[in-house]
C-alpha cells in the first residue's frame, strides 16, 4: 500500500482538480488520492471505482512522481491521420463554400491538400470536425383536391 503525505495546499489543488478539469479521468484520479489522503484502504477505494487494486496503487505512484500533472491522460499511442495538419484550412474551406454531397468534399479536400481518401472516410472526418447532413425535401406539389370539401350538402328545408 502506497502512502503518500499531503499537506493543506496540495489537497485544496487535488479537490478543485476533481470538479474543474475538463478531463474525466484526471478528476477520477485525484478522486483516488483525495481517497487514499483520507486513510481509505485500496481495496475500498477500488470497490468504489470498481477498478482493480493496481489501478488505484498505479495512480499514487504517477501522483508521488509528478504530483498533479501526473495525474493528466497521457497520449494514446498509434498513427495520426495526415489531415490533421490540414483540419483548420479544410474546416474554413467548407465552412465558406459548404459542399453538396460526399463526393464534392472528397474532391476539395484533395484540392486543399493533395491527400485522397474515400467517401466513408471523408463522411467520418467531416462528422468529427462537427459538420452534418442538411436533408431537404423537394418542393411541394399543388394539393390535392379534398373530396371532404367537395362533397355536396343537402340542404335542409
Amino acid at each position: 500500500m502506497i502512502r503518500i503525505t499531503f499537506d493543506e495546499l496540495q489537497m485544496e489543488e487535488l479537490r478543485k482538480n476533481r470538479f474543474l478539469n475538463p478531463d474525466p479521468e484526471v478528476q477520477r484520479r485525484s478522486e483516488i488520492v483525495l481517497l487514499s489522503a483520507y486513510d481509505v484502504p485500496h481495496a475500498k477505494i477500488s470497490e468504489i471505482f470498481n477498478c482493480h487494486r493496481n489501478t488505484i496503487t498505479n495512480v499514487l505512484r504517477r501522483y508521488r512522481e509528478d504530483g498533479i500533472s501526473g495525474l493528466a491522460s497521457l497520449p494514446r499511442p498509434g498513427r495520426h491521420s495526415e489531415l490533421t495538419q490540414h483540419i483548420p484550412g479544410i474546416v474554413e474551406s467548407l465552412n465558406d463554400n459548404p459542399v453538396r454531397s460526399i463526393n464534392e468534399a472528397c474532391e476539395r479536400i484533395k484540392e486543399l491538400t493533395g491527400i485522397v481518401r474515400k467517401p466513408s472516410q471523408v463522411r467520418s472526418i467531416l462528422r468529427h470536425f462537427g459538420f452534418r447532413r442538411l436533408v431537404s425535401g423537394a418542393m411541394p406539389c399543388p394539393p390535392k383536391k379534398n373530396l371532404k370539401n367537395t362533397r355536396w350538402i343537402k340542404k335542409c328545408s
